[in-house]
């Protein structure tokens, strides 16, 4: 870090870096143990770096994030004082490792460079080796349909704690996405996506989930073992009422069969035209005058209600589903099979 270097020029990961080399190894051993693997990494890849620093500057840090009284003195980072924190927080092996893959980028800052143009099956053999959290991160960088595609050819077990990552992951720093970039850079052809930062949550799973329908109900109850509550949030916007216009004409006769006719009534209160008109196409004129006769009967209703038996319709649709009796299809790109 050069001697120039200001208060408001630090990055995030910068200022706790320069706070582990301030509270000394055994402190900073603690505080690294709390950090997830990329985000230690990036920690690491600073410390690694960063020279003496002025005490102006560790004083305004320390002083920002309250955790000790202002420094009057320089501190020192480098190569070997991260060595020594990352042994006593992992152990000699795991830090030897965690310094082998940010060593490369000590000078420099490891660049961010296109990855969508991989192939999947590339991809996938790439990140077989890293850890969950890492391959959550680059595949919440990709498109839907190469996102389908990596998860595809990896475990199911594997598979699932990654999308559980996915669909719970917050927001990333720029910063965590370069050490990334760097790590994956030195071991392989493969690059990592520009700047995009956004956490990829429960939408990007379901999307990715519906692009899957053969692992699909397999990867839920991985999903599911590991956050019953979160699975619940992916299942329901997986498939809500208005994609029941891609669903074929069998399955829509199968579940007008199975749903109440009171809910269908309620649920076409607020349906599009195109939803409407599909259930239209498969019903006997007899059975659409009692449907019409039923929406006529109900009047004025609340929106809640609705949506509510849109959601029991949905819910009626699902379990047929998994019962293999008939086949769901949200909008979007094809899926793979």
């Amino acid at each position: 870090m050069a001697a120039t270097l200001s208060h408001a020029d630090l990055t995030g990961h910068q200022k706790i870096a320069l706070i582990c080399m301030s509270l000394g190894p055994d402190a900073a051993a603690e505080i690294t143990r709390q950090l997830p693997p990329p985000a230690l990494e990036s920690v690491a890849s600073e410390i690694a770096r960063m020279g003496a620093v002025p005490p102006d500057v560790v004083d305004q840090v320390l002083a920002e994030w309250e955790r000790m009284e202002s420094a009057n003195t320089s501190v020192s980072g480098g190569v070997d004082y991260a060595r020594q924190v990352l042994e006593r927080a992992f152990g000699a092996r795991k830090a030897g490792q965690l310094l082998e893959r940010v060593g490369p980028q000590s000078t420099e800052r490891p660049r961010l460079t296109l990855f969508q143009d991989a192939e999947p099956a590339q991809i996938s053999r790439m990140l077989a080796s890293e850890h969950p959290q890492t391959a959550a991160l680059v595949l919440s960088q990709l498109e839907t349909n190469q996102t389908a595609e990596v998860l595809a050819a990896l475990d199911i077990d594997e598979s699932a704690e990654i999308l559980h990552r996915m669909a719970a992951m917050q927001p990333v720093a720029p910063e965590i996405l370069e050490v990334i970039a760097g790590a994956l850079e030195a071991g392989s052809e493969l690059y990592l996506a520009g700047a995009a930062t956004n956490p990829a949550g429960p939408d990007s799973v379901a999307a990715v989930l519906n692009r899957l329908p053969g692992q699909k109900e397999a990867l839920l109850a991985g999903l599911g073992e590991r956050d019953p509550e979160l699975l619940e949030r992916v299942r329901n916007l997986m498939f809500v009422f208005e994609d029941l216009v891609n669903v074929d004409k069998r399955s829509l006769q199968t579940l007008l069969q199975n749903v109440e006719t009171k809910d269908l009534a309620l649920s076409l209160k607020v349906a599009s035209e195109g939803v409407k008109g599909a259930l239209q196409t498969v019903m006997s004129q007899r059975a659409l005058s009692a449907l019409n006769s039923e929406i006529e009967f109900l009047g004025p209703v609340r929106v809640s209600e609705v949506e509510e038996a849109q959601r029991r319709v949905i819910a009626v649709a699902r379990q047929l589903e998994q019962n293999g009796e008939l086949m769901l299809a949200s909008g979007g790109d094809d899926a793979l099979v």
